[in-house]
Order: structure tokens, then sequence, then C-alpha cells
């Protein structure tokens, strides 16, 4: 195992070719242990290099309207969330995000997950039977944080020009003590998803994350 004083976590953009991952994964681990990650943009948990996603705070179901289209009805709505914020309300049907109708769940479902925090979204939706326009800017999820553990998001050019996002832990002993420690790699799959503990994720992957990075003294990196 590389000793290494971090844990570090990748979310690879989909489909990128498996043999890359690992070839960029002992790049970036010996960019880390040598201080010298090359086109790497540290930042803060405050100030993360890529845009963080967002939820919608509401649930919805889907329903089909008089003219044919497919909309999502609002059936309930956090208080003082963006939508609340954009004029919405409990039983409103959204029909279009940004110009975009709305044409499937599956449609749905990826408007969904490129839902990102701070970025302006129009938002066309009927209320009995009246088409109305609004805009939402969406609060972006928060970053990881622990009481006893340092969290660094950046982010990392691939080959083919697309950023990887890339978080390391380390306990925060380790920024002081200089001890190099041993380090775990959690390696994303074909995915888009970043290898993160965030609030609605409630699997038992995301509980052993959680085990890691607390209570195994090592780094982390993702």
């Amino acid at each position: 195992m590389i000793q290494i004083p971090s844990v570090t976590r990748f979310g690879f953009i989909c489909f990128f070719i498996l043999t890359n991952i690992f070839i960029q994964a002992i790049t970036l681990a010996q960019g880390y242990s040598n201080n010298s990650l090359l086109k790497v943009d540290n930042k803060s948990n405050e100030q993360e290099l890529l845009a963080r996603r967002a939820n919608w705070q509401a649930k919805f179901k889907t329903i089909i309207l008089p003219s044919g289209i497919i909309g999502k009805q609002v059936t309930s709505i956090e208080p003082d969330s963006p939508l609340v914020m954009a004029g919405i309300k409990v039983e409103d049907v959204v029909v279009k995000i940004n110009n975009a109708q709305i044409n499937s769940n599956e449609h749905w479902y990826d408007i969904s997950d490129a839902l990102v925090g701070d970025v302006v979204y129009s938002i066309t939706y009927q209320r009995k039977g009246v088409n109305a326009n609004t805009n939402a800017v969406f609060t972006p999820l928060p970053v990881e944080q622990f009481e006893n553990v340092s969290v660094s998001y950046s982010a990392v050019e691939n080959p083919a020009g697309f950023l990887q996002r890339v978080i390391i832990t380390r306990p925060k002993a380790s920024l002081t003590d200089n001890k190099k420690r041993p380090a775990i790699f959690f390696l994303q799959g074909l995915s888009c998803s970043s290898i993160e503990v965030l609030p609605h994720r409630k699997s038992n992957y995301v509980r052993l994350i959680k085990e890691i990075v607390e209570h195994s003294n090592m780094g982390y990196c993702a």
C-alpha cells in the first residue's frame, strides 16, 4: 500500500476506460506524495472547483395532463426551499425545465441527476390548467465535514480533457506530525457520481466510507 497521509476518492466521467482510471489513480497518488499534483487546483470545502449537485427539496408524481403531455406534480415541498421562493406550490405541475419539455420519467431522472447548485433554472408549470413561468436557484449539497478529519476537494484533468472530482480526507493529526500513513483509494466504476457522503445517501456503502474516514486513522482518496 502506498504510504502517503491521504485517502482519495475519484468521481469519474461516465464511460472512462478503467485502465486509464487506474493509471490516473497511481499518478495522483504520486503527485500527492510529492506535493506536486499536476493539473489540480486545490479548493477548500467552501470553494470547490467543480459545480456541486443540488436536489429539488420536493417530491413529485407523474401525471398526464389533458393535453396529453407528461407533467411532474408537486406532492410535497420543503418550507423555504428554492421552489417555494420561486412561487411553486403543492399540486402545481412542472412541465418544462429550461424550456425543455419533460417527455418521460427517464428524462426527468436525467434532469434531476444533472441539477446543480447556484445556477438559474427556468421552470414552466401549470396551476389549475394555466401555464406560468418562474426561475429558481437551488442550494448546492453540503460538502463532507468530520470532527477530526480534514477534507479537501480538488479536480484532476484526465487525458480526454475532462475534469474529475477528487476528495481527499486526512486525519487532522497528519497535518502537523508529518507522519506518513497508509492510503486507501476508492475508484469509481463507469458512473457519473462522485464517491461522496451526502445527506440523502444512507446505503451500507456510504456507511462504510464514513467508518473508514472517521475511524481508520488513514488517509482516504476518492
